[in-house]
């Protein structure tokens, strides 16, 4: 079965719980593909945290700007 992917749109505090729970708790049947965030250093802590806690490489960051460019990206993989 293909794994859906999924994009973190917003990586605030709250976000850990849904992209850790994606790599933790949904990795056989979903994938984390990016992070967007106006805040690049949170991006950089939540690529941090999954690499180091879960052993997932780290994502691709998207700027809020690139938001666009981000969705076009994805849509044609």
């Amino acid at each position: 079965m293909e794994r859906k992917k999924y994009v973190v749109v917003g990586v605030g505090g709250r976000a850990r719980v849904y992209y850790e729970s994606l790599v933790r708790d949904y990795k056989d049947i979903c994938e984390l593909a990016a992070f967007c965030d106006i805040n690049r250093t949170r991006c950089e802590y939540a690529n941090r945290v999954i690499k180091e806690e879960f052993g997932v490489e780290p994502v691709p960051i998207y700027n809020i700007d690139e938001f666009e460019k981000m969705l076009a990206e994805f849509s044609q993989k």
